[in-house]
């Protein structure tokens, strides 16, 4: 009964060992990805803070686009009021001279 039970405890000392063994090599593997997405996690966010840069960037000069295209918009608004203007004169003109003539 004694050898049994020494035997038994050897085998519990054993398979103690090999889960020891199993779940310090588990421990590691766990804390080899854990870094891994660490890393990662830290590239996204470098990459979300530089694509946030560019954003600003782009938005300030769709911003000035956008005020340069409404003075434009002004502009040719202006130019085509005084064109219309400048036809209703001539038309004014030629009439004047048909009707003297």
């Amino acid at each position: 009964l004694a050898l049994k039970n020494d035997a038994a405890a050897m085998k519990n000392a054993q398979l103690d060992m090999v889960s020891r063994d199993q779940y310090a090599k588990m421990e590691q593997s766990l804390q080899d990805i854990i870094a891994q997405l660490r890393a990662e996690k830290k590239a996204l966010e470098d990459k979300l803070k530089e694509s946030e840069k560019k954003n600003a960037v782009l938005q300030a000069e769709n911003d000035e686009l956008k005020r340069k295209v409404k003075g434009l918009e002004d502009e040719n608004a202006a130019l085509h009021k005084e064109h219309a203007a400048l036809k209703s004169q001539l038309r004014e003109m030629q009439a004047g001279k048909d009707g003297a003539n």
